[in-house]
């Protein structure tokens, strides 16, 4: 998932407890607060779960990086990935894992920011790789889904091309493969589209990264010479 990710605990991790249980959410909107963390998991269905601490997960760009550890009473932790497990948190459904404290303790460590950012990082991130020139691409769409039916997804964000700016991939059979590029007007509106990460068409959660012409011309190319 790009840069190790370093949590930034609200208190001291040398603080945590051999009668905790611990949690890992993986998918969380990157605004997501502390406070939002914990009314989510009061809400549980059979009854509230009582948080003690978030520790938040942050890239070495100093951006949250989706993931967060979540300190709970003993055995809880548990219930938690029994419940909560892929329910949704506004628009985005949210993966539970269970945790060690030596798993939360480890991500306390410093990032390493040696070296350039990779392609997948920037796409871990959800920000823009270089070059992107308003660029998205789509991940886990349905085999038959068709260009319209993105034009559908993405509606209120201007796709000036129309169904001209959307490159569907072909797989060895000829047909879509799941993945796709869309070509928005500028920037700011490829970046606000990122809003639509893990909605659904039909019954499939779609991921959508920022992308740039590179990666696009490659995979389109991949899919011509299958």
């Amino acid at each position: 998932r790009g840069e190790k990710a370093a949590a930034r605990p609200a208190c001291a991790l040398s603080q945590m407890t051999s009668t905790s249980s611990y949690a890992r959410l993986r998918g969380l909107p990157f605004a997501t607060t502390e406070q939002e963390v914990a009314q989510w998991f009061a809400a549980a269905p059979g009854g509230p779960l009582t948080v003690l601490r978030v520790f938040f997960t942050f890239n070495a760009y100093g951006r949250k990086s989706g993931e967060a550890f979540v300190e709970l009473p003993e055995k809880l932790a548990e219930r938690a990935v029994q419940v909560l497990n892929h329910r949704h948190m506004g628009s985005r459904y949210i993966e539970v894992f269970l945790a060690s404290e030596a798993e939360a303790s480890q991500a306390s460590a410093a990032p390493n920011t040696a070296g350039a950012q990779t392609s997948a990082g920037w796409q871990a991130e959800g920000v823009a790789p270089p070059g992107s020139n308003g660029l998205v691409r789509l991940r886990g769409l349905p085999f038959n889904v068709t260009a319209e039916a993105v034009m559908q997804f993405f509606q209120g964000y201007p796709i000036p091309n129309g169904i001209m700016g959307i490159h569907l991939a072909l797989g060895n059979n000829g047909r879509p493969n799941g993945e796709a590029f869309v070509e928005f007007g500028s920037e700011e509106v490829a970046d606000a589209a990122l809003a639509k990460d893990r909605a659904t068409i039909g019954q499939r959660y779609v991921e959508v990264f920022r992308a740039n012409p590179e990666q696009m011309h490659q995979a389109l190319s991949r899919a011509n010479k299958s």
